[in-house]
C-alpha cells in the first residue's frame, strides 16, 4: 500500500467524530488542557526519590496514601453529583484542586507539602465522578464509543507537550510543575462552567428510562441495590485492577528504571517516553477504534491484554534509550484499546439514574491497583531488585485477562439465556413463560 493510501485511510478513521454534540467537543478542549498541563502525576516519583529523597518503599508507601485519600473523596462525590448539581460539584472541587496546587509550589521543598498533597487527591475524587457522570450524559448508546474516544485522544494531545515542559522544569523551575498544573485546571474549569449545560437527567426522563429496555436504564434504589443487577461490571471492575496495578509502573518502576540506568538524562528520556506515549495515543486512537468498533469490547480489551504483556516483559532487559521507545508504543497501543473499550462497555451498562455513584465506586476497584501498585513494587525493587518489577507486571496482566474473559464468557450465556426462550415462543405461542 502506498504511503498516499495509508495517509488517506488514517484520516478517513477520523470520520467518525463527525456530527457528535457541541457539548462533546467542549469536555474535548477541556481534556486537551488538563492534559497539556499534567505536571505532577508522572513526575511525582522522581519528586518524592530525587528531590525529597525517600527510598523506593517510601516513596511507593506515600504513592498508596495519595490514592487511598481518591477513596473517600469519590464516594462523597458521586452521590453529590447524582442527588444535586454535577456542575457545582465539579467547580466546588476544582477550586480546591487549585488552591492546593498554589500552596504546594510555594512549599516546595518542604515535606509539610505532601500532606497537602493528599487533601488535593480528595478534592480530585470528589470532582472526577461528576465529570464522568456530565461525559455519559451528553452521549448516547449510539454515539458513546467515538465520543469517548475523543475526549481520551484529547487529554493525550496535551499529554505529547505537557511532559516535556514538565521535564524541563523538574531541574530548572520545579515549583512551576504545581502551578502549571493549576492554571490549566482553572482554565478547563472556565470552559465547563461557561459552555457545558447541567446534564443530570430530569424525572420526565429517568421515567421514560424505566419503560425501555435500554442497558442503561433507570433504577430504583441505592448504590448497592442497582450495582447487585450489575454484577458483571463489578467482575470487569476486578479484572481492570489487574491491568492497573501492573499499568501503574509506567508512573513508578518506568521513571526508576531509566534515571537509575541512564543518570540525569533518565528524566528527560522519561519525559520523552510520554510524550511518545500521547503522540502514539492520537496517531492511533481514532484507526485503532474505526477498526474494533465492530467487536466486542471485552474481547478488544483481552486483546490489549497482550500487547501490555509484549511491551512490559523486556523492559528489564533493555540497555540503549531507543529500545524504550518501542516497548512503550506496545503499551500504549494497549493502553488505547482498552480505554477505549472499557469506558463505553461500563457506561452503556450504568443506569441514568447512578452514573456518578457508579463513577465514584467502579473506577476505584478498577484503579485501586494504581495504589497498591506503587507499594509492592517498591517492595519487589528493594528485596529482589527493580527489573523484577517487569516480569511481575506481565502475570498481573495474564490474570486480568482471565477475569475479563470469564465476564465474557458469563455475558454470552445470558443473552443465549434471553434469546432461546423468545425464539420457542415463536414456534409455540402455546408456551407460557415460567415465573422468575
Amino acid at each position: 500500500m502506498s504511503s498516499n493510501k495509508l495517509f488517506s485511510r488514517l484520516l478517513d478513521s477520523f470520520s467518525l467524530y463527525k456530527g457528535l454534540p457541541r457539548a462533546v467537543w467542549m469536555l474535548f478542549i477541556c481534556n486537551f488542557i488538563n492534559g497539556l498541563g499534567a505536571f505532577v502525576h508522572p513526575f511525582l516519583t522522581l519528586y518524592l526519590t530525587v528531590r525529597l529523597g525517600l527510598f523506593d518503599g517510601r516513596a511507593g508507601l506515600f504513592i498508596m496514601l495519595l490514592a487511598t485519600c481518591y477513596v473517600p473523596g469519590a464516594l462523597i462525590g458521586g452521590r453529590i453529583a447524582d442527588k444535586f448539581d454535577r456542575k457545582k460539584t465539579v467547580f466546588l472541587s476544582q477550586l480546591g484542586i487549585t488552591a492546593v496546587l498554589i500552596a504546594c509550589g510555594i512549599l516546595e521543598g518542604r515535606q509539610v507539602m505532601l500532606w497537602i498533597l493528599l487533601l488535593m487527591e480528595v478534592f480530585d475524587g470528589i470532582c472526577d465522578p461528576a465529570r464522568d457522570a456530565i461525559a455519559q450524559d451528553i452521549t448516547t448508546l449510539e454515539n458513546r464509543q467515538a465520543s469517548f474516544s475523543l475526549m481520551y485522544l484529547a487529554g493525550n494531545l496535551g499529554f505529547i507537550v505537557g511532559p516535556l515542559i514538565a521535564g524541563v522544569l523538574f531541574f530548572k523551575a520545579i515549583r512551576w510543575i504545581f502551578w502549571g498544573t493549576g492554571i490549566a485546571s482553572s482554565i478547563s474549569l472556565i470552559i465547563l462552567m461557561v459552555f457545558i449545560p447541567e446534564s443530570k437527567p430530569d424525572n420526565a426522563r429517568i421515567e421514560r428510562s424505566m419503560e425501555s429496555n435500554d442497558s442503561d436504564k433507570a433504577e430504583k434504589g441505592g448504590l448497592w441495590k442497582a450495582l447487585s443487577t450489575r454484577k458483571s461490571l463489578l467482575m470487569f471492575a476486578l479484572g481492570i485492577m489487574f491491568f492497573s496495578t501492573a499499568y501503574s509502573q509506567v508512573l513508578f518502576g518506568l521513571p526508576l528504571t531509566l534515571v537509575r540506568r541512564f543518570g540525569e538524562m533518565g528524566s528527560t528520556l522519561y519525559g520523552t517516553v510520554n510524550s511518545l506515549n500521547g503522540l502514539i495515543c492520537t496517531i492511533s486512537t481514532a484507526p485503532l477504534v474505526a477498526l474494533l468498533h465492530h467487536g466486542n469490547p471485552l474481547k478488544n480489551v483481552m486483546l490489549s491484554g497482550m500487547f501490555f504483556v509484549i511491551g512490559f516483559s523486556f523492559i528489564g532487559l533493555l540497555n540503549a534509550p531507543w529500545m524504550f521507545f518501542i516497548v512503550a508504543i506496545a503499551f500504549t497501543l494497549g493502553e488505547v484499546i482498552q480505554t477505549t473499550n472499557s469506558r463505553p462497555y461500563i457506561a452503556n451498562n450504568t443506569p441514568i439514574t447512578h452514573r456518578a455513584r457508579f463513577q465514584s465506586v467502579l473506577p476505584v476497584i478498577m484503579f485501586s491497583g494504581s495504589a497498591f501498585g506503587p507499594m509492592i513494587a517498591g517492595f519487589v525493587s528493594q528485596n529482589l531488585g527493580l527489573n523484577y518489577i517487569w516480569p511481575f507486571s506481565s502475570v498481573l496482566i495474564i490474570i486480568g485477562s482471565m477475569i475479563v474473559c470469564g465476564v465474557y464468557i458469563h455475558d454470552s450465556r445470558q443473552k443465549k439465556q434471553i434469546q432461546i426462550p423468545k425464539s420457542e415462543f415463536l414456534k409455540n405461542p402455546m408456551i407460557k413463560s415460567s415465573p422468575s
